[in-house]
């Protein structure tokens, strides 16, 4: 810890913690939301973290243990459910 904004964002808006849930970085995650990262946030397309995870069960599940998560978060009028029933993702709805 160096001081460094953990919520900073780089092009597009993408935060470090969008960037991690789309990777799958389970363990990169849970740093960065200890560490006090925002899960609310939006990069520059309206994407949150949960629609971002939406591939990767185990990491929707900690945004979802952690609680700051806003489950009814709309991405271009949608919500994380429906984009991971649109992409195929079988398991995360059953989350």
């Amino acid at each position: 810890d160096v001081g460094a904004d953990i919520n900073s964002r780089i092009r597009y808006g993408v935060t470090p913690l969008l960037v991690a849930c789309a990777m799958g970085h389970l363990e990169l995650v849970s740093t960065l939301l200890e560490r006090g990262a925002d899960p609310a946030m939006r990069d520059g397309d309206a994407w949150t973290a949960l629609v971002t995870g939406t591939r990767h069960v185990a990491v929707i599940q900690m945004l979802l243990k952690d609680g700051r998560v806003p489950v009814s978060a709309r991405c271009m009028g949608r919500t994380a459910l429906w984009w991971a029933c649109c992409r195929g993702y079988t398991e995360t709805p059953r989350v």
